[in-house]
């Protein structure tokens, strides 16, 4: 009876779980949240530090005739804040009530709950990482400055008895990143309701520190979405034309990434390259069919963005670079890449060069298809047959070209349909020295498959070799390499 009388409490005071601040107003949220939550993020991790605060439940102000005013908006009734610890790369969430009165608080204290609750989260829905910094403006001081800037103008023509139009319904804190280090703007966002046309939320930003309006944006990604007007994460397509090698695509696909989004950066590279042709001239640079770029866009954000650029030479004259959409991603789930220091990044030719070589002449890779045909099911007589159609027929190609690959031993692996399999992936992670880059490719022998492995940074080869990979989900077993 004790439990179902608590939570009828509960329902009756309309908002969550726990309270954070003595005051009704809720004023200054981010000083009381840093006194009062750090005590108890503290208990969980020394290092924890505050990131984000959302407040929410405003519900209606109340008139003086005690009866609520539907009109306007009343004080925030909840509070969640989220702590982060750089050492253990988790998150502590902080619910907190609101505006509680004392009757409230004395009944929450006889049934045995705390005015303020934490718990460790391991899927945290806040993707912050950067720390609050301390001595920032109160909470109605920000909100005071948010209401003041056009709400009413923005507003015009609206129903205050039915729209929410211009009324407080969720604020949000956390640093706005600059794009370099973990330096940013501390930014509280103001939701107002939906704009009476368009529908949209109408929102206001005031910079914490100064307690001004302001409008900027955030350079890291805060949710799991990528805005369609966002530039660097639209389809483009142009026409190339001279060299096939190596560091000319590179060069021609890095460019490219840094005038649509500079933070993107390479972490990995699948290339095609014909071995008649690169046989036939072996004192040449190394030319290429198709090149795949691999780039992250890796911010203090938990979320990252993966993002292909695809040069392809279907005439092996003229080429097309192809920039596809990018891909939103969530760490730890989705292990951010370390990328390659592009500007000292070694001439790639030497070391496709030399794995080139290690392939046998008329070296040809098969690939099998399937098509619809017939098939002889029995032979009656040497001029009568059976034969049934509308089967799947396998047919065999058999092609000179080949697949070569540039990964970062550490690096989680990248899904994409030219990269490698994932078993063959960590094969070749644990056949190479830790954090090196290496290029790499595997010569198909029918008793044995030998992985050509190219150190960049101490410029070294690696052997190894495995059973022929007849399961493309296991990793192939690891023999001893023979001739």
């Amino acid at each position: 009876m004790r439990r179902v009388a608590f939570v009828a409490a509960l329902c009756l005071i309309g908002v969550l779980t726990v309270r954070l601040l003595p005051s009704a107003r809720g004023d200054d949220v981010v000083g009381q949240a840093s006194e009062r939550g750090r005590a108890l993020a503290s208990h969980w991790q020394s290092d924890a530090r505050l990131v984000q605060v959302v407040v929410s439940g405003f519900g209606f102000a109340m008139g003086a005739n005690g009866v609520p005013d539907v009109t306007k908006a009343g004080p925030p009734g909840n509070a969640v804040l989220y702590f982060y610890s750089p050492s253990a790369e988790k998150y502590f969430e902080v619910t907190a009530l609101l505006n509680l009165t004392a009757e409230q608080r004395k009944m929450m204290k006889q049934f045995g709950q705390d005015e303020m609750r934490g718990r460790p989260v391991d899927d945290s829905v806040s993707p912050f990482t950067l720390a609050l910094p301390s001595g920032l403006v109160g909470f109605d001081r920000a909100l005071a400055e948010a209401r003041s800037a056009g709400l009413d103008k923005a507003c015009a023509g609206a129903n205050p008895m039915i729209s929410s139009c211009g009324k407080a319904t969720q604020a949000e804190l956390h640093l706005y990143w600059s794009g370099e280090g973990e330096s940013g703007t501390p930014v509280w966002t103001f939701a107002f309701g939906q704009h009476p046309t368009t529908l949209k939320t109408v929102t206001r930003q005031v910079d914490a520190s100064a307690g001004k309006v302001v409008a900027i944006a955030d350079k890291q990604a805060t949710t799991l979405d990528i805005a369609e007007d966002d530039p660097a994460a639209q389809r483009r397509s142009l026409s190339i034309g001279g060299e096939r090698d190596f560091m000319t695509l590179a060069r021609l696909a890095h460019d490219g990434m840094a005038k649509l989004d500079p933070l993107y950066k390479l972490y990995a590279v699948a290339v095609v390259l014909g071995l008649d042709e690169n046989q036939a001239t072996p004192n040449a640079k190394v030319r290429l069919a198709e090149a795949h770029f691999e780039f992250a866009r890796t911010t203090p954000s938990r979320y990252w963005d993966n993002r292909e650029v695809r040069v392809d030479f279907p005439t092996g004259r003229q080429g097309t670079i192809l920039y596809l959409p990018a891909t939103r991603m969530a760490a730890p789930q989705q292990r951010k890449p370390v990328p390659i220091d592009f500007a000292k990044m070694p001439d790639a030719d030497p070391f496709l060069r030399a794995i080139v070589k290690q392939f046998p002449r008329d070296y040809r890779e098969q690939w099998t298809t399937y098509e619809n045909g017939c098939e002889r099911e029995m032979s009656i007589s040497p001029s009568i047959h059976v034969t049934r159609c509308g089967v799947l027929i396998p047919i065999k190609h058999y092609t000179d070209r080949i697949y070569l690959w540039l990964q970062r031993t550490g690096n989680p692996y990248w899904y994409a349909q030219n990269g490698p399999s994932e078993p063959e992936f960590a094969f070749v992670s644990r056949h190479s020295p830790g954090h090196d880059w290496v290029w790499w490719g595997r010569v198909k022998h029918a008793e044995q498959w030998r992985y050509e492995i190219m150190d960049v940074d101490t410029r070294k080869e690696i052997v190894g070799c495995t059973a022929p990979a007849l399961d493309p989900t296991r990793e192939p077993a690891a023999v001893a390499c023979s001739g």
